[in-house]
């Protein structure tokens, strides 16, 4: 399992690759409205 720091860290990783590639591609609408 990931520490806290280490899960902020991915948290933010992920975050980031959703801003820099169009979330369409990504993620489907369906994926969206569940978050």
């Amino acid at each position: 399992m990931l520490t806290g720091e280490e899960g902020f860290v991915v948290l933010e990783i992920l975050l980031r690759l959703m801003l820099s590639i169009p979330r369409s591609r990504v993620w489907p609408d369906s994926v969206l409205s569940c978050t």
